[in-house]
């Protein structure tokens, strides 16, 4: 298999890997993808969320890679875990099948990316990349009742729902374009502290743990399209 190069957008050099599952083929299969990539380097693995933790602590990676048959609670605890110790790092979950609720259960805790665990190397690098870059990625299928709850959920429109300043609405928006906190602050004008007052006021206000779920938020308030 030869060496899959990073996205010559990607302005990122070096991407420092976590993964995570309970089923070793299924970690080394994953792993066997992400090997032959230049700019992706795996830290470590981990066989159990209690593990996973722990790893996290100690590495601080870029992304969390997460494979599992389902994501069902004990693993959205082991999400939150890891955002709380590891606020930089991103997960980006393969499920091998969906109960019907692991996309909402992963939107509600703050994932990154949500994807089957069928999907071809050159798919999951490129999630990767744009997760990299601050874009959520999902692809899964619906049943229609499902995506009803979704149309329910998308509440576009109701901006006055969402209590942020003019200020705030700037800088959420540029959050979700990935740029940074001092990328933000040249962008408006700013300086960085200012900006880290403002992303902790919209972490508050939209009641989010992380800024992966305040930017959902927002998505869904029609915030941003």
């Amino acid at each position: 298999m030869s060496p899959v190069p990073m996205d010559a957008t990607s302005s990122f050099e070096r991407l420092y890997l976590l993964l995570i599952g309970n089923v070793t083929l299924v970690r080394l299969a994953v792993k066997q993808l992400l090997n032959s990539v230049s700019g992706i380097i795996i830290l470590g693995e981990a066989g159990s969320g209690e593990e996973a933790i722990i790893l996290a602590k100690r590495s601080e990676p870029d992304m969390a890679i997460i494979a599992i048959q389902r994501f069902d609670e004990t693993w959205a605890t082991c999400v939150k875990e890891i955002q709380t110790i590891s606020p930089r790092t991103r997960s980006l979950v393969l499920v091998d099948e969906d109960d019907g609720d692991g996309l909402f259960r992963a939107a509600e805790h703050g994932v990154w990316g949500y994807l089957p665990q069928n999907i071809s190397q050159g798919e999951l690098v490129r999630a990767i990349h744009l997760i990299a870059r601050g874009q959520v990625v999902i692809a899964c299928a619906l049943a229609p009742e499902q995506f009803a709850r979704l149309s329910f959920l998308n509440t576009r429109g109701t901006n006055n729902l969402l209590p942020l300043s003019n200020r705030e609405f700037a800088v959420i928006k540029a959050m979700a374009e990935g740029y940074t906190d001092r990328q933000i602050a040249h962008h408006l004008g700013l300086s960085v502290p200012t900006v880290k007052t403002h992303v902790r006021s919209i972490l508050r206000k939209t009641r989010s743990r992380n800024r992966a779920a305040a930017i959902a938020v927002a998505f869904r308030h029609g915030v941003i399209s």
